[in-house]
């Protein structure tokens, strides 16, 4: 792929800033920015899945086992987990069938979400990454069947839920060099919106790349108006506006202007999924210019170190794209 997403991250200095506000403030913190990643033991789960080909399998049966061995200390499961990586990168040429692929990325993606591992274990991790993007799919890289082959696998079985550990993933698989995976990406985020905004009616069973309009009806339901009304749902608020960010960067700027031919060449029976015109891109402009208000008239009425986290992802985000791109408006 030509193009990379712009996945711009908060501030440098914005965690010594908040732990200034947490202290100087008489409302406790409830957002929480970082992703709980998952467990050694969980990845050992996640590698006993069926989908290896058979000889990695035998290979790697040792080091997994060692990982879930509770009389192994934390140095010897990182020391399995780094044997694991090492072992599946060496034998990537026996990853041929589909299913093969739906281990591996879901082995990554695992691997991405190990947090506080030594340098050497994400020397592998990396290694893994590049292994993953470099396999040749041809024809499955717009495949429906395999974007929601691989998305329920990430979903289902890592498991990846609608909170910080799903954005994390998003905005890895969104900046790897492949086709396939920057549309499971996109049909995560859409997943997560699913969950974060209509619980009830979530698409669990499909997963797939869906069009701007059917984004742009999510910012018709996410209503700010009451967000005093939901102290108690802050976090939900800030993961659905970290959704929002990043289809904005992948999608609704990266996109935009783009000709129907190079669209067409591109994204092929996606191609409509990615057609952005101006006053679709104006529709979002308006609703972040509302949102940003919202946030700063009650963010405003009390030092409240939440609000001033939903203002940072609206003002040091989402805002600077479209200062950028100089968005003109309708005419």
């Amino acid at each position: 792929m030509n193009k990379v997403p712009i996945i711009r991250g908060e501030v440098p200095d914005l965690q010594f800033f908040e732990d200034f506000v947490s202290q100087n403030t008489v409302n406790a913190r409830t957002i929480k920015c970082s992703p709980p990643g998952i467990e050694l033991e969980r990845f050992a789960a996640v590698c006993s899945f069926e989908g290896a080909p058979f000889s990695v399998r035998q290979f790697i049966a040792s080091f997994v086992s060692d990982i879930g061995n509770g009389n192994s200390s934390v140095a010897q499961k990182h020391v399995a987990i780094d044997s694991i990586l090492k072992v599946v990168h060496e034998n990537i040429k026996f990853f041929e069938t589909l299913e093969h692929y739906v281990w591996l990325a879901r082995l990554t993606v695992a691997a991405e979400l190990l947090l506080n591992i030594p340098q050497r274990t994400d020397a592998a991790r990396k290694r893994l990454c590049k292994a993953l993007e470099s396999m040749r799919l041809d024809a499955f890289n717009h495949s429906p069947a395999c974007v929601h082959h691989v998305a329920k696998a990430l979903v289902e079985d890592i498991p990846l839920d609608s909170g910080l550990n799903l954005l994390h993933a998003i905005k890895k698989l969104a900046i790897y060099d492949s086709q396939l995976l920057y549309y499971v990406a996109v049909a995560l985020l859409f997943a997560g919106l699913d969950v974060t905004m209509k619980p009830k009616t979530a698409r669990l069973d499909s997963y797939g790349v869906r069009d701007v309009n059917e984004l742009l009806s999510y910012l018709n339901e996410f209503n700010l108006l009451n967000i005093q009304e939901r102290h108690d749902d802050l976090q939900n608020i800030y993961n659905t506006l970290k959704l929002f960010s990043l289809y904005e960067n992948m999608i609704l700027l990266r996109e935009y202007n783009e000709q129907d031919k190079e669209l067409e060449r591109e994204h092929k029976i996606y191609a409509d999924c990615f057609r952005v015109n101006v006053k679709q891109r104006n529709t979002f402009r308006h609703w972040l210019d509302r949102s940003r208000s919202m946030v700063h008239v009650f963010g405003n009425d009390r030092f409240d170190v939440n609000y001033l986290l939903l203002s940072d992802v609206i003002e040091n985000e989402m805002r600077p794209l479209f200062d950028d791109f100089c968005v003109p408006e309708e005419l």
